[in-house]
């Protein structure tokens, strides 16, 4: 066990010298007495609380919202900081663009694809049935389907006039400064473990690049982000265990929120807690995420998930607030500041919709692509455009 402890710190000193874990609560003393109880109740309720557990950790009176750093402190009544209720609430304003003209808007295309597609564990290998018989093999995976996603939605973007920021703009790569080889030479402390190359990436190195991802965004200040991502549901194949055919298909989108059991043990995700309670970030993500959501079902033709085909997480650590409209509490979803829309779109491995992943028949910048990619970029587009004409 020596080596966990050994790679907790290192991984501590990183947090720490990349800022991730200096969070100051001064950041909210503008809105002091700002909000009364009630909105603060209400926004708890519908975007923050998944589970009970979580009230450890906070306390709300008539006079103030208090945030304690542990069960103790509260027992104690040790506040780390406390948000003064005004008798009227204010309602939150801020000039807002009517159009995609200046608009900054990130993206970020989820996972890594091309050669690490499969250290990831992030990719589509599998026949496709028809009349109960194996006929077309396809195999792609998610990390290229997002990057070329990307690149479509940026043209559009800039034709419009918006300000884009890609956090990646090529196929295999990650955010973090360092390739996960390179950083693997660094670490040797896994080279004698158990765990499996695939397990280290995940538990370890993918976390690293997530928050290089976060780091990237929040430099930019956007307007707002877009965080893409392709679904896939647990089917198996019999035979080889992996990823199966299945006939469901959907789409979803993800806020923050759902905060769930113990996870405000955690100082950083007490400051993001505390950032989405008082500024409009959760309210405005929702408007965004369901006219995306809506422009997925139009123009993909595929409808959202309900609740006849949902899949267990959602009940487990979400929040549904409108059909296909959940909040989850995702590191990308906590730690991206400002309105946000993590896209789900599809299943990749549904039998009709695999072969339209897997079918190079468009091209982006050179590179072949499905056209199914270009359909996905325009929901996204179409969502994007109407929030700005509709503020």
């Amino acid at each position: 066990m020596r080596w966990v402890w050994c790679v907790f710190f290192s991984l501590l000193s990183l947090f720490i010298k990349s800022g991730i874990m200096a969070k100051d609560y001064h950041d909210f003393d503008t809105y002091q007495n700002r909000f009364d109880r009630s909105y603060v109740e209400h926004k708890i309720r519908k975007y923050l609380q998944k589970d009970s557990e979580i009230e450890n950790y906070f306390t709300i009176t008539e006079k103030g919202f208090f945030l304690y750093s542990s069960p103790l402190k509260k027992t104690r009544n040790e506040p780390e900081y406390v948000l003064t209720f005004t008798e009227k609430g204010e309602i939150l304003h801020k000039e807002k663009k009517k159009s995609l003209v200046g608009a900054k808007i990130a993206i970020d295309p989820g996972h890594f694809g091309g050669e690490y597609a499969e250290l990831e564990e992030r990719f589509i290998d599998m026949k496709v049935y028809e009349n109960g018989k194996a006929s077309h093999p396809v195999r792609f995976n998610e990390g290229t389907l997002t990057l070329l996603t990307a690149l479509v939605l940026k043209d559009r973007l800039e034709k419009e006039g918006a300000v884009v920021f890609l956090t990646k703009d090529q196929i295999g790569k990650g955010v973090y400064r360092e390739d996960f080889f390179t950083w693997m030479q660094s670490h040797r402390e896994f080279w004698n473990t158990s765990m499996t190359i695939p397990q280290i990436f995940r538990t370890f190195y993918n976390p690293l690049d997530l928050l290089a991802r976060a780091e990237r965004i929040n430099q930019f200040r956007p307007d707002v982000t877009i965080i893409i991502h392709y679904n896939a549901d647990d089917a198996r194949d019999p035979a080889t265990l992996r990823t199966g055919p299945s006939n469901e298909n959907y789409n979803m989108v993800f806020i923050p929120g759902a905060f769930s059991k113990t996870e405000l043990a955690k100082e950083e995700n007490r400051y993001e807690f505390l950032r989405l309670l008082v500024t409009t970030d959760e309210e405005n993500s929702e408007r965004l995420s369901t006219l995306i959501l809506r422009e997925f079902v139009q123009v993909l033709d595929v409808p959202a998930v309900t609740q006849y085909n949902a899949a267990p997480y959602l009940h487990r650590v979400c929040l549904k607030l409108n059909e296909g409209v959940y909040a989850r509490n995702l590191c990308l979803t906590r730690m991206v500041h400002g309105p946000l829309c993590y896209g789900e779109t599809l299943l990749q491995n549904n039998n009709k919709e695999s072969l339209k992943l897997a079918k190079n028949d468009a091209e982006i910048r050179g590179i072949s692509c499905p056209s199914r990619v270009i359909e996905v970029a325009e929901g996204y587009f179409l969502g994007i455009k109407k929030y700005f004409e509709t503020q």
